[in-house]
C-alpha cells in the first residue's frame, strides 16, 4: 500500500484494545524518506503497543502485520529528532544573545533537551492517541 510503512511481527500479548508486538526491522523503511533519520534502518528488535478493537483475537505467539502511515512515522521522527534540536538550539542561542558563558549556555541547552525529553516520557500515554500502530493478521 502506497503511504503506510508495515513491519511484521510476532504478538507478545493481547488486553484491553492493544497488542504488544514484537518486530524486528531490517532496513524495510525504504520508501519512507525520514528512515534516514529515524534510525529504523538498521537491523533491531523492537516492541511496539497496537492498537485494535478486536485485541482478543490475536493470540502471544501469531504473525501480524504492524503498520502506520507516513504521515505518522514523519510525525514521530519530528517529536523525537527535531523538535528537541531547536529546543537546544533556541535555549543555546537565547543564552549567547544574553551573554552567558558557553559552558552556561550549553548546559542550559543540554538541560533544555533533557527536560523535553522527560516531557515526552511523561505525556506518552497522549502521544499513544496521535501516533498509531495499527495490527493485522497475516495470511
Amino acid at each position: 500500500m502506497r503511504g503506510v510503512v508495515e513491519h511484521k511481527g510476532v504478538v507478545v500479548s493481547a488486553a484491553d484494545h492493544a497488542v504488544e508486538v514484537r518486530m524486528t526491522v531490517e532496513g524495510a523503511c525504504d520508501v519512507c524518506k525520514a528512515s534516514v533519520i529515524c534510525g529504523m534502518g538498521e537491523t533491531q528488535e523492537r516492541t511496539v503497543r497496537a492498537w485494535s478493537e478486536v485485541a482478543e483475537a490475536f493470540a502471544p505467539g501469531e504473525q501480524v502485520v504492524v503498520s502506520m502511515t507516513q504521515a505518522m512515522s514523519v510525525r514521530a521522527v519530528i517529536w523525537a529528532y527535531v523538535a528537541p534540536f531547536f529546543v537546544m538550539l533556541v535555549a543555546l542561542l537565547g543564552l549567547k544573545e544574553l551573554e552567558h558563558s558557553d559552558l552556561v549556555a550549553g548546559g542550559t541547552a543540554l538541560a533544555a533537551v533533557a527536560l523535553y525529553y522527560i516531557g515526552l516520557y511523561v505525556f506518552r500515554r497522549r502521544l499513544e492517541r496521535v501516533i498509531i500502530f495499527k495490527v493485522r493478521k497475516c495470511f
